[in-house]
């Protein structure tokens, strides 16, 4: 069983297409998300991700196919060290990226942040995923940031064991507000009301020492910036 963590923190910069969050892991990102990923280029040098179907194109370890990246998601990811991808169509692809994209490539899974953009039109990717300790730490550009939105929610729900919301646009535009300040969702503070579920969202700006944010987490709450609640009734989520 794995140890899935309570206190999420969001940070998004919907300008740079870049999430940064702690608390969701690779399986998070694999089961929620609304169109999934078929293949995925490792550009860690230092990973130890390793499954029966790992090829090799240009140097770098490719999962090919549902079958390979299921396999990835049922493993603990926090051992993973540094586990960074983006995603592709197809080998065809990786077989004819430039020196300049293998360096890109590598710069950004080395540096964590993009050279020029984390998106590459010779692999046509929607994802660039860097994470250290997965689930610790992780960053994510996405092309739409919406789909990010579903992997947050289907995590919440997952967690208060409640139905994902009819009202998606309205409580992803919520969430995507919040979280362009910095937010915190503790999900040991869930309580139970007005037939419902209430858990506080805390606004407590840009972090990124993860560590920083549990071992203060007490005086971080106390000297948030704003908090609100996120409002479970069924189907239908709110923020106030």
């Amino acid at each position: 069983m794995k140890n899935e963590k309570k206190e999420l923190y969001v940070k998004i910069v919907p300008e740079k297409n870049e999430i940064v969050c702690s608390g969701l892991s690779f399986d998070d990102f694999i089961c929620y998300l609304p169109e999934p990923i078929e293949n995925l280029i490792n550009i860690a040098i230092d990973t130890c991700v390793e499954v029966s179907e790992t090829n090799y194109k240009k140097g770098f370890p490719l999962f090919e196919g549902k079958a390979a990246i299921k396999k990835i998601a049922e493993q603990e990811s926090y051992c993973f060290g540094n586990f960074c991808f983006v995603d592709y169509c197809s080998s065809e692809q990786v077989d004819q990226l430039t020196a300049q994209e293998i360096s890109e490539l590598l710069y950004l899974g080395h540096m964590f942040e993009p050279l020029h953009s984390p998106f590459f039109p010779q692999l046509q990717n929607r994802f660039a995923y860097l994470s250290h300790d997965d689930s610790w730490y992780w960053k994510l550009y996405a092309q739409n940031i919406d789909d990010f939105l579903y992997i947050l929610c289907g995590r919440l729900a997952k967690c208060i064991e409640l139905p994902l919301p009819d009202n998606t646009q309205m409580i992803h535009e919520q969430l995507l507000y919040k979280a362009r300040e910095g937010i915190l969702i503790d999900l040991n503070e869930a309580v139970c009301k007005n037939n419902g579920i209430d858990v506080r969202l805390y606004t407590i700006g840009e972090y990124a020492n993860m560590d920083k944010i549990l071992n203060y987490l007490s005086q971080i709450k106390k000297e948030a910036n704003k908090t609100n609640w996120i409002h479970f009734r069924g189907k239908e989520w709110s923020i106030s």
